[in-house]
């Protein structure tokens, strides 16, 4: 984990927590959430799941709560800006995690009690 930028249209950089990590459980369920602008609306799209197990994980996120969780063959380096301090995870649980999302890309990725919801803010 470690704080980097996300560029959205070229023109909009944000600053982003990154996570990396080789296999992510999250047992108690995961919700991802991610707000944008669609013609002039402002667009929540919420995707959820009761658990799930994602490997090769890549997540910029605006923000990444758990409730509680573990972490294992972790290593923290420091790097020059803009990562700064990176946390290296090769497995971690996670419980109730909830992610503002930029951006998410992952290898593998199962699941149960998947619900999708879109509204208009």
């Amino acid at each position: 984990m470690y704080g980097g930028t996300y560029v959205y249209n070229e023109s909009e950089i944000l600053p982003v927590v990154v996570q990396e990590i080789d296999t992510l459980d999250c047992p108690q369920g995961q919700t991802i959430t991610r707000e944008m602008s669609l013609a002039g609306l402002t667009v929540v799209a919420k995707i959820s799941m009761s658990d799930a197990t994602l490997t090769d994980v890549l997540i910029k996120a605006r923000s990444l709560t758990a409730s509680s969780g573990s972490m294992s063959d972790v290593t923290l380096e420091s790097r020059d800006a803009p990562e700064g301090l990176m946390q290296i995870a090769v497995d971690a649980t996670l419980y109730d995690l909830v992610t503002y999302v930029q951006f998410v890309s992952m290898q593998g990725f199962s699941f149960s009690g998947l619900s999708v919801s879109v509204s208009v803010k």
